[in-house]
């Protein structure tokens, strides 16, 4: 009995010494307080939103964390798609910094992502431009803003740019907060000061970062430590299809609410349209100049895509650029610069295939196009 005893007590030690242990390390260094932060914490989302980095309520979800692999790119320290840059810009060097989701952060090798092709037209004419990609996966525009507030604007930007993908970016910091919400409602099975401790979100984490690293097409394990370089090393398949044909449309059919004013995503226009004008005044205030490119979805700019869906949901071919016209009333009232890829696209051949196979992500062509349209407007935002 006293064995059974003393082994219960040397165990509770050596957890009650990893748990203070683990406090104490998340207090300095951001991988530990990633890798030991769950949904269920009380102080989840104040916590996430506060960080020098990548915001974790996005990040949580989908592990974008530092050193995995994006198509060849190992995410710097911060987890973004960016080189190791210094927060002091050199002398003599202008900066971009570009915010969005997973159409900016980029589902296409490294350097075709129409950031990297913008940065390259700049490096061809010897210009010291450099572009800081600090995009995340699933995120929208009030989380974007928190990373500018507490990453985008240390790095003393020229220019803020800002990737608006009309076909979730409506509606994802709602979902976002709407799955804290129901975790903070949920019942649990275990005691509740369970969910406090960091030891059990280390575990949890680990075990999803391993679900997860077998199952992603997009982020992958890596057992390297270095972190923000290109590997040159891409297995990217222009052909392959990521959802099945049945997940695919009927992602594709439940955006045709885009294309209906009525619609309940358009309840929180207000609350978007704030989020990009605080975006904007943060910008400014530090002393970069702030442009949106709104980016269309795959619905609105392939006709085949339009035939297939119309036949179960049908679209009115007059409210096609329906978000859009939205998007640039307010804009307009704001006096926010944007460019509207969807005049040109919808008109232009080329663009039916500018999207991945059943992915609705950008391929390498669709982010040529946008670096196309993108770079000259950049040459004059820092001239």
């Amino acid at each position: 009995m006293k064995q059974i005893v003393k082994s219960f007590v040397g165990i509770c030690s050596i957890l009650i010494i990893a748990e203070l242990t683990l406090r104490q390390l998340a207090k300095t260094s951001q991988n530990i307080r990633f890798f030991t932060t769950n949904p269920y914490q009380q102080t989840y989302f104040a916590e996430n939103t506060g960080w020098k980095g990548i915001t974790a309520v996005a990040c949580s979800q989908f592990l974008q964390y530092p050193g995995a692999e994006l198509n060849g790119f190992l995410l710097n320290s911060h987890g973004f798609a960016s080189p190791e840059y210094p927060y002091a810009k050199p002398n003599g060097t202008k900066r971009i910094v570009f915010l969005g989701d997973s159409q900016t952060m980029g589902e296409v090798p490294y350097p075709n992502s129409f950031v990297r092709v913008t940065e390259s037209r700049f490096a061809q004419e010897n210009k010291n431009i450099q572009a800081i990609n600090l995009a995340a996966i699933c995120i929208g525009p009030g989380m974007e803003k928190q990373i500018l507030i507490h990453e985008g604007v240390q790095f003393q930007p020229d220019v803020v740019v800002l990737g608006f993908f009309v076909g979730n970016d409506f509606e994802d910091d709602k979902d976002i907060l709407a799955t804290y919400n129901a975790h903070k409602k949920t019942t649990h099975l275990l005691p509740f000061w369970v969910y406090q401790s960091r030891l059990y979100s280390l575990i949890r984490t680990m075990r999803l970062y391993l679900i997860y690293g077998r199952t992603s097409p997009l982020l992958k394990k890596t057992d390297t430590k270095k972190t923000g370089i290109d590997t040159k090393h891409y297995t990217f398949d222009p052909t392959r299809a990521t959802l099945s044909t049945r997940d695919y449309f009927a992602l594709e059919e439940k955006r045709t609410f885009l294309f209906d004013r009525t619609s309940y995503v358009y309840g929180v226009l207000d609350t978007v349209l704030q989020h990009v004008l605080d975006i904007k005044l943060l910008s400014e205030k530090a002393g970069a100049k702030f442009l949106v490119i709104i980016i269309p979805d795959e619905l609105q700019v392939s006709k085949a895509l339009q035939e297939q869906v119309n036949k179960k949901t049908p679209i009115d071919p007059a409210t096609i650029s329906l978000p859009q016209t939205i998007l640039k009333e307010m804009f307009d009232t704001q006096d926010i610069s944007y460019i509207d890829l969807l005049p040109q696209w919808e008109s232009s051949p080329a663009a039916q295939t500018y999207y991945l196979p059943r992915n609705t992500h950008l391929n390498i062509e669709g982010n040529q196009a946008i670096a196309d349209t993108l770079y000259p407007e950049l040459q004059k935002l820092l001239q």
